[in-house]
């Protein structure tokens, strides 16, 4: 039986009871709010990620390597994410989410905040909304399955990193940022323990594009002309001003 290192039990049990707490969180504060109080709501993503240390560290202690047991953690990472990016897809898709309040559209653009212009430039577009929408279902769902699992890593990644960041830039708050986080460190998980195949996929795998037969030098400057030439051009522009 292969043995599994203590930091791979803490981090992936950690991980789960982070993404799962997370996602409880945010249903409750969304959908359940109106019939459970808003502090029973907040104990119980501290509740699980603290089970899910001692988990942890039990299972360390009693020396025991099933597969099975890591699988079931590593489960509940992939239901925790896909459950809560499949809920943000429906929300956009029903206009429940990427909505701009009617009150604020006659505010003029320099009065609003970078939340509500993040808000209004995407409730601009439903079809938009809905693409992004497809995505996170479409990534979500393939995240669940094992042989499509890293197909969905790599769908949500981008969707997940954009978010992230827009909800960094955009200031749209500390507790969203914090969430978007966990859920893309749910997906770099799956991404790391895939390191040795991707490795193999993307740099030692053989190329099956043929090559021009021009010399290295003569390459690496092409190359490198998509940096060099367009600021050459922008430097050109700046001097007819």
């Amino acid at each position: 039986m292969q043995n599994i290192p203590f930091f791979k039990k803490f981090i992936t049990c950690a991980l789960a009871g982070l993404v799962i707490g997370a996602t409880t969180l945010r249903a409750g504060f969304t959908f359940l709010r109106a019939w459970i109080p808003i502090g029973p709501i907040k104990i119980v993503p501290f509740l699980l990620v603290t089970a899910a240390i001692i988990y942890a560290i039990i299972w360390q202690i009693k020396k025991t390597n099933k597969q099975e047991t890591l699988a079931f953690w590593q489960g509940l990472i992939r239901y925790g994410v896909a459950f809560d990016l499949a809920t943000f897809g429906w929300e956009k898709i029903f206009h429940l989410q990427l909505v701009m309040q009617q009150n604020k559209l006659d505010i003029p653009l320099r009065s609003l905040s970078s939340r509500d212009m993040f808000w209004a430039f995407f409730s601009y577009s439903y079809p938009l909304g809905c693409i992004i929408a497809g995505c996170q279902i479409a990534g979500a769902l393939l995240l669940l399955f094992h042989r499509t699992r890293l197909a969905g890593v790599f769908v949500l990644l981008p969707v997940l990193a954009n978010i992230l960041l827009m909800d960094i830039f955009y200031q749209i708050g500390p507790s969203v940022v914090v969430h978007a986080s966990i859920m893309l460190l749910g997906i770099l998980y799956f991404l790391f323990i895939e390191y040795n195949r991707l490795k193999e996929f993307f740099f030692a795998a053989k190329n099956q594009l043929p090559s021009l037969q021009l010399s290295t030098y003569f390459k690496i400057a092409i190359r490198l002309s998509i940096i060099y030439i367009p600021l050459l051009l922008i430097a050109i522009r700046q001097m007819k001003k």
